[in-house]
C-alpha cells in the first residue's frame, strides 16, 4: 500500500438513555485517513440511542464525504448506540467499495443479548440484520495464522486495544467490552459481545467481519493501517476521536447532561 492510499473510518460516540424522550442521539463521524496516517477529511451525521438507523447514518457520513478515491470503509463495530445495529451489507452496496466491521475481542454473540432487551417487531428487525451479517473471522496483523479456536465468529469486536481504556463510549458496545482500548473502560463493562470467549486462547489481534471483499485482502488492508501493527486502525482511531469531539460539542451547545448511559465509539462498536 502506497502512502496515499486512502480508507474511510467510521465510528459512533453515543452518551444518551436508550429510554429517554426525546430519544438521546449519538454521533457518527467518518474520517478519510491516508496510508502515512494524514487526515483526508472528516464527515458527521447522528443516530438513535437504542434505534435502528445506524446504517442510514453510516451511508449519510460516505454520501457527505464523497470521496471515491478512499478505497475501503472500516466500521468500528457492528452494534453502537445501544443495539442500534449495522447492515453492512446495505452499506457495501451504497458505498460501491469493501466494507469491513473491525471488533477487538471474542464473545458469543449478540443474539442473547437483543432477546433480552427486545421484543416484537423492534427484535424482529435487530434479529433480521444480525443474521444477515458476514461471519466474524479472526486475524492477527503480523500475518500468522491464528492457532486453535479463533472463536465463533459472533463476539464482541475489540479486545486489547490500547486506545480504549477508559473511554466511556465503549460502555455498552457489545463489541468494545475487553479492547486493549476498552479492557478497563466502565462504558465496556456491560457490553454483551465483548465478554472472555474461552475459545479464544489463540490470541487473535482482531475480529473482521468483511463485505465486498475476502478476509485475507480485509486483513491485509486493516494491517497496512495499523501503525507499528498494533492497536486501533488509525482510519478508526480518528474516527473515535471525531465522534467523540462532534458529540461533546453538541453536549455543550444543547446543555446536555452526560454520563448516564452507553458510549459507543464504535469503535464501533459494537460488534456482535
Amino acid at each position: 500500500m502506497t502512502s496515499g492510499t486512502r480508507a474511510i473510518g467510521v465510528a459512533v460516540s453515543a452518551d444518551g438513555r436508550s429510554d429517554a424522550d426525546p430519544p438521546a442521539r449519538a454521533t457518527v463521524a467518518a474520517a478519510v485517513v491516508r496510508g502515512d496516517r494524514v487526515v483526508d477529511g472528516l464527515s458527521f451525521s447522528t443516530c438513535t440511542v437504542g434505534g435502528s438507523d445506524a446504517t442510514a447514518a453510516v451511508v449519510d457520513c460516505l454520501d457527505r464525504l464523497d470521496r471515491p478515491d478512499a478505497r475501503n470503509v472500516l466500521i468500528a463495530g457492528v452494534a453502537p448506540a445501544w443495539f442500534n445495529l449495522i447492515d453492512l451489507r446495505g452499506v457495501h452496496e451504497a458505498a460501491d467499495r469493501p466494507v469491513v466491521a473491525v471488533s477487538f475481542e471474542a464473545s458469543a454473540g449478540l443474539e442473547p443479548h437483543l432477546r433480552e432487551h427486545f421484543a416484537d417487531d423492534a427484535l424482529d428487525r435487530r434479529l433480521a440484520v444480525y443474521g444477515s451479517l458476514p461471519e466474524r473471522e479472526p486475524i492477527r496483523l503480523d500475518g500468522d495464522e491464528v492457532g486453535g479456536g479463533g472463536g465463533d465468529g459472533d463476539g464482541a469486536e475489540r479486545g486489547d486495544d490500547p486506545d480504549d481504556g477508559d473511554d466511556p463510549e465503549n460502555r455498552d458496545d457489545p463489541e468494545n467490552r475487553d479492547d486493549p482500548e476498552n479492557r478497563d473502560d466502565p462504558e465496556n463493562r456491560d457490553d454483551p459481545e465483548n465478554r472472555d470467549d474461552p475459545e479464544n486462547g489463540c490470541d487473535p489481534d482482531l475480529w473482521l467481519r468483511s463485505v465486498g471483499v475476502d478476509t485475507e485482502a480485509a486483513a491485509q488492508v486493516v494491517a497496512a493501517h495499523t501503525p507499528d501493527g498494533q492497536g486501533r486502525p488509525e482510519p478508526l482511531r480518528v474516527a473515535r476521536l471525531a465522534a467523540r469531539a462532534g458529540r461533546s460539542y453538541v453536549d455543550r451547545r444543547t446543555g446536555t447532561v452526560s454520563g448516564d448511559a452507553p458510549d459507543s465509539a464504535s469503535d464501533g462498536a459494537r460488534d456482535g
